[in-house]
């Protein structure tokens, strides 16, 4: 089901827009949105490993673009920092401003197949019971690294792995995170 190479902007609007009350709550989540997106649609952004898991480049630039651009608004909120939290201390929540909705508008007349893909697979990924940025971000990782091997792997091989790249996957999130990669339709199975 490739879709080709999609600007990233594009991608970032429409994800904004059709993930629930047309905001995104983060930006790991924005990134494993679009990683999760990228890997149903094949719409070709490059991802590579990072402390939340996979990271675009790309996906960061076009937002900041759309932010600048007016297309967006970003808001940014500040957590108490603790020295056990693990992700940010801070969020940057994301919504579509009046120009970027007509932007939008213009968009999903000239590629209504592609808008109406990516509308399916951001409603796929949301609607599943472990869609917070953190399960989706240990699900990417996962993934990832599945992927990456192309192989089936043993749960002690994939925490193996993870711990190679820097990473941190619980063994007792593995089955939960599992489980959501198989809603997801990419994986069978994980022993």
């Amino acid at each position: 089901m490739g879709t080709g190479n999609v600007d990233p902007r594009d991608l970032v609007l429409a994800m904004v827009a059709f993930n629930e009350g047309q905001q995104v709550q983060g930006r790991t989540l924005l990134q494993k949105l679009a990683y999760f997106v990228n890997e149903q649609l094949n719409v070709g952004v490059e991802f590579e490993p990072y402390y939340y898991g996979p990271y675009s480049a790309r996906i960061a630039a076009a937002t900041d673009s759309l932010v600048e651009l007016g297309f967006l608004k970003e808001i940014e909120e500040r957590f108490p920092a603790s020295a056990t939290d693990i992700f940010e201390p801070r969020r940057y929540s994301y919504s579509l401003t009046s120009e970027g909705n007509k932007v939008l508008k213009k968009l999903k007349k000239q590629e209504r197949s592609l808008f109406s893909k990516i509308k399916k697979a951001v409603g796929t990924i949301t609607s599943k019971e472990e869609c917070d940025y953190e399960s989706l971000s240990l699900a990417a990782k996962m993934f990832h690294i599945l992927k990456s091997q192309q192989k089936p792997m043993k749960v002690s091989e994939v925490l193996a792995a993870a711990k190679e790249l820097g990473w941190n996957i619980p063994l007792a999130e593995i089955e939960k995170v599992a489980k959501l990669l198989q809603e997801l339709g990419l994986i069978q199975k994980v022993s």
